[in-house]
């Protein structure tokens, strides 16, 4: 993936961010979608970003919303539990898979896929 620029970043980093809180608050969404949304994002991050401080960032965020949601808004449907921390772990690993998919991604253009003007005068 080509790098963004520091002013690119910081855009970036702010929309996810925002598309975090705002797809992770407890009044926007039913419970079920909250891990989908979270994935796909921690993955974003991790392809965008090479940081350890920002998955550092972005779990602070995920816990205090949690934590928020539990103890200040009474939400009864939402508890905590040992297991939380292997949500963690895997929102970890998901941001991993980004990191790998940007390391690993060549880009794709019309030449590497064989498609344009050459490739339909080869099949007529």
């Amino acid at each position: 993936m080509p790098t963004l620029s520091l002013r690119n970043q910081i855009l970036l980093a702010a929309l996810l961010i925002l598309l975090l809180v705002t797809t992770r608050g407890h009044n926007v969404m039913t419970l079920e979608m909250i891990p989908v949304s979270t994935m796909g994002l921690f993955f974003l991050l991790g392809v965008y970003f090479r940081k350890v401080w920002v998955l550092t960032l972005a779990f602070a965020i995920v816990w205090t919303m949690d934590i928020t949601g539990l103890t200040w808004s009474g939400n009864t449907d939402f508890c905590l539990s040992n297991s939380y921390l292997f949500l963690l772990i895997s929102y970890a690993i998901y941001w991993a898979g980004g990191q790998l998919f940007a390391r690993l991604y060549a880009g794709e253009n019309l030449k590497s896929l064989k498609i344009g003007r050459a490739s339909c005068r080869e099949r007529v």
